[in-house]
């Protein structure tokens, strides 16, 4: 069950951890791949990320790196669930940039 408390996400679900939403657009650039993949990071937390990308019929490998201007952060990171165009990602890395 999840609770909306101002921009913070209290979640009860089995991470524990708080998510802020976030309603940011960002690029996740996939190795092999000439195209980037825009996407908006629905919400974030120091552990991962839930994205929205427009085509759910696009093929996302299961590691992708994500930059997220408006933060100036940089974050490798693994799929570890996807159900139609939402993808749930964990952070492997994470570099701010700015």
């Amino acid at each position: 069950m999840n609770k909306l408390v101002g921009q913070v996400v209290l979640d009860t679900d089995r991470r524990g951890e708080r998510r802020s939403v976030l309603g940011e657009d960002a690029v996740a650039v996939v190795k092999g791949q000439s195209d980037a993949l825009t996407c908006v990071v629905e919400d974030i937390s120091d552990s991962g990320a839930r994205i929205s990308i427009e085509d759910e019929t696009r093929f996302v490998p299961s590691r992708i790196k994500l930059y997220i201007e408006d933060r100036q952060m940089v974050a490798k990171c693994q799929k570890v669930w996807r159900s139609g165009a939402e993808i749930g990602l964990r952070f492997t890395s994470l570099v701010h940039v700015g």
